[in-house]
């Protein structure tokens, strides 16, 4: 399973000079909601959640950050 993290954190890594800031979100936002789906999917877990896209995330944040 660490292999899967590492091999995700060198594809950003090397992504990034050819990558907006954006995209790096983008693309670290997506891959942790991959991983996550897949550990909860490994524990044959029947309650996995659908994970937020990465606009509903974004807009969340902006509300928490507008309430401090």
């Amino acid at each position: 399973m660490k292999a899967v993290l590492v091999i995700i954190f060198l594809a950003v890594v090397l992504a990034v000079p050819g990558c907006s800031k954006e995209t790096v979100k983008r693309a670290t936002y997506g891959s942790a909601q991959l991983y996550g789906k897949q550990q909860c999917e490994q524990e044959f877990s029947a309650d996995c959640p659908e994970p937020d896209s990465y606009e509903e995330y974004q807009r969340k944040r902006k509300e928490l950050q507008e309430d401090e």
